[in-house]
């Protein structure tokens, strides 16, 4: 049996109809019909009738309308709410690069604790491409990923960082029509995940090791000294990490409060029995759910509970090494 990619048109064996596969998920294929409904459709119960135009996954590339320059160039993730066109909650994720770059990216969804492959491609400068439809259900089941790799075909180039990014978010912010905003360059008002800005250095953000070594950016006053016998006090809270962050966004702060919440990690790696209480407050749970799931993946064999109640009430964590 052919094998079967994004971008190929096929037919229902056992069914009428059939359409243009748009995304493919281990043995399931999200086959497009030609009223823009995606119809999961076991790849064994479809038949290949035409390849897609390239050998490779295809893409759908639009351009974005926007100004010839950009003040602030970034990329991000745009999430279209088509309910209002289909009647029903369904999501078209895009791909968007307001860059001089080019970008490689690859798609992802987090199972367990190996990625899923989902699509890839290039987004040239300027320019957005479809990643694909998805309902509710499976925005609360999947964990996205992103993946991307900034270059010039033209001309020599600064070296960019390697991007590895979830978007973290709650199923519940995409009902919530005032999440989403009117946005140039799209049909429909859209939820917005940002992978990349450049109103920050990049090293400021994914190169973790080095946050803490830039002075003019990082504050230490959230090390509280402690006595000898009592745990040493971590405060994660973005004001008591940087000097200045009123132009991160939300994700942004998050990775670096968690490369301070790592880097305190390896520092007291081997320092047996020595005590951290990590705070990060209560507010919606998305800080302390990362740190927990840091903690999970890369310290297994460390123990962490939550801190006293009496003192820090629900919103720190301690771990014991």
């Amino acid at each position: 049996m052919a094998q079967i990619n994004v971008g190929d048109k096929v037919r229902f064996l056992n069914d009428v109809g059939g359409g243009t596969v748009k995304r493919v998920d281990g043995k399931l294929l999200y086959v497009e019909d030609h009223d823009g409904f995606q119809i999961p459709s076991l790849i064994n119960e479809c038949v290949l009738v035409e390849k897609a135009a390239s050998s490779q996954q295809s893409t759908k590339t639009i351009a974005v309308t926007t100004q010839a320059k950009l003040a602030n160039q970034q990329l991000f993730v745009a999430v279209e709410n088509l309910e209002s066109k289909l009647k029903r909650p369904l999501y078209q994720f895009w791909m968007v690069n307001q860059t001089s770059f080019s970008v490689y990216f690859v798609f992802s969804r987090l199972h367990a604790k190996s990625y899923q492959y989902l699509i890839s491609g290039e987004v040239k400068p300027q320019m957005k491409v479809d990643l694909g439809q998805y309902s509710i259900q499976q925005i609360d089941e999947y964990k996205f990923q992103i993946q991307a790799m900034f270059y010039n075909r033209d001309e020599r180039y600064e070296s960019m960082p390697l991007l590895d990014v979830p978007l973290v978010y709650k199923p519940a912010s995409f009902l919530k029509a005032d999440n989403f905003i009117k946005t140039e360059g799209f049909e429909f008002s859209i939820f917005k995940f940002n992978i990349w800005t450049n109103s920050i250095q990049p090293k400021e953000i994914f190169l973790k090791d080095q946050i803490a070594a830039k002075p003019t950016i990082v504050n230490t006053s959230n090390v509280k000294k402690v006595g000898k016998n009592e745990p040493l006090e971590i405060d994660l809270h973005i004001h008591q990490i940087l000097d200045k962050f009123d132009k991160l966004s939300n994700y942004e702060m998050l990775q670096v409060q968690i490369a301070r919440f790592e880097e305190v990690m390896t520092q007291n790696m081997g320092k047996k029995g020595t005590r951290v209480v990590f705070i990060h407050g209560v507010g919606n749970g998305v800080l302390k759910q990362e740190v927990i799931k840091v903690l999970k993946q890369k310290y297994k064999s460390i123990y962490y509970q939550d801190a006293s109640f009496k003192e820090y009430g629900f919103g720190a964590t301690m771990v014991i090494f």
